[in-house]
């Protein structure tokens, strides 16, 4: 069950950081427009 879990919190984080570095990348993209 804790296996399951940190694959689930694992999954669920890289996901997160990605979505995060899409906005970033978009904000700087707008910034030096």
């Amino acid at each position: 069950l804790r296996f399951f879990m940190f694959e689930v919190f694992e999954h669920s984080y890289f996901e997160f950081v990605s979505d995060l570095d899409i906005r970033v990348s978009y904000l700087l993209f707008l910034m030096t427009a």
